[in-house]
């Protein structure tokens, strides 16, 4: 498949994923941003989702291991720390 596709492929999971995650259907979020993640290995945009699926479901170590792959990516920012501070805030 051509690059282009996979990361377009990989964009359309995750507004997948997002979808399901304002609905609440954490399982079916998590596994459209799992695939999103098969896709596009190092997309700062599918670890940060991750991270948020993950504090919707309470498991916190899971939750740091993708917000700590999110800082090791170009894309990240130091005031991502305080967005992903607020959003596992409001999730507990």
């Amino acid at each position: 498949m051509p690059a282009d596709d996979v990361i377009n492929k990989s964009k359309t999971l995750r507004f997948i994923s997002r979808t399901h995650l304002e609905m609440n259907q954490l399982e079916e979020a998590l596994i459209a941003a799992k695939d999103s993640e098969q896709l596009d290995p190092t997309s700062f945009q599918t670890f940060y989702l991750l991270f948020s699926i993950y504090c919707h479901m309470q498991q916190a170590q899971e939750a740091s291991n993708y917000l700590r792959k999110a800082s090791d990516t170009e894309d990240f920012h130091a005031d991502y720390f305080a967005v992903a501070a607020q959003g596992a805030y409001e999730v507990r």
